[in-house]
């Protein structure tokens, strides 16, 4: 998606050697689909019936206590979302373009309204703010962020790296969030973690990356269609790259941000940061061990710059980026 802030195939892959098994384990969310689709031909929206969904909910780590009901329902609902995604991918994409090179889709926006009618639905009193549609205000002090299809590029153009986000913020505290799910449709992979409850993929225990070594790190980053900010991405590129050669744009924010919660990236640097992909991923880099602050190494906000990191590599790359004119 976008550099905004609110208010603005099928197939299974395997993964590389030492990566943990995705998608495979009992009540995980390929488990949970014939649940879904079963309540799906009923006529019930995803995630509201948590009862139906016991198999998948029993899966996930955190699916009691703190924040229970909202962390099942957000997966589910997620996976549903995810598989919206890929029904239009297999079948063709229509591209519309909101401005320069700032695509939305028919599958963006049926993602959205799925996401949004289940909200209502099931948390009626929470606000919902989104990508494709005007912020709905609510009563409880609480907003769902919705990225309906985060790496909108890549989907248009049949490259396999898209992902649905759904965070839960505190109204009084926005730039962090309580909960996040990012889900990605094509390898089936789910990644969620709640505030002081860890970082998961499909249910694994994720630890971010032991790199401290600048020469070895992988390190994404993010070209802004904004001439301004894609100016200062090419320098910020300069300056990473020269110790850090093996530097990656795979193209979806969200799931550069999972990246590094599970330790296949050791940091996402960008000079502008949103949101809608941005907030719940910092959720999983930190409940991951990993570390999340400005270019400058200061506390991160929305619409700010945005590095996070390896605990290792962080400190290295803050050396590197000093003296950017931000």
């Amino acid at each position: 998606m976008t550099d905004r802030e609110p208010g603005q195939q099928p197939a299974s892959v395997q993964r590389s050697a030492g990566q943990q098994d995705a998608g495979q384990q009992p009540g995980g969310p390929r488990a949970s689909e014939h649940h879904m689709a079963r309540d799906h031909a009923a006529g019930h929206l995803p995630g509201l019936n948590t009862d139906a969904h016991s198999q998948f909910n029993e899966g996930i780590p955190g699916s009691t206590g703190y924040l229970a009901p909202e962390l099942a329902f957000a997966s589910q609902l997620a996976v549903e979302a995810g598989e919206t995604l890929l029904r239009h991918f297999v079948r063709g994409i229509e591209v519309q373009m909101k401005g320069f090179a700032d695509p939305v889709t028919a599958a963006d926006k049926a993602s959205e309204a799925l996401i949004r009618q289940a909200i209502l639905l099931s948390y009626p009193e929470d606000g919902v703010e989104g990508e494709e549609d005007a912020p709905r205000a609510g009563s409880s002090g609480r907003t769902w962020l919705v990225d309906p299809l985060d790496g909108t590029a890549n989907y248009a153009a049949g490259h396999p790296l898209f992902a649905v986000v759904l965070a839960l913020i505190e109204d009084s505290n926005r730039d962090h969030a309580l909960l996040n799910i990012t889900y990605d449709p094509i390898r089936r992979e789910l990644f969620h973690a709640v505030q002081g409850g860890g970082a998961y993929l499909n249910g694994r225990l994720l630890q971010a990356s032991a790199c401290a070594d600048l020469s070895r790190a992988l390190v994404h980053l993010h070209f802004s269609s904004q001439r301004e900010v894609w100016e200062l991405s090419l320098e910020l590129a300069h300056r990473v790259t020269e110790r850090s050669p093996h530097a990656r744009n795979i193209g979806s924010t969200a799931l550069a941000q999972a990246y590094v919660a599970a330790g296949r990236l050791d940091a996402h640097a960008k000079v502008l940061s949103g949101a809608y992909d941005v907030i719940g991923g910092n959720l999983l880099i930190e409940e991951a061990g990993g570390l999340v602050t400005d270019l400058a190494g200061q506390p991160w906000r929305a619409g700010g710059t945005l590095l996070a990191a390896a605990p290792g590599v962080h400190p290295l790359l803050v050396d590197r980026i000093r003296g950017l004119p931000i």
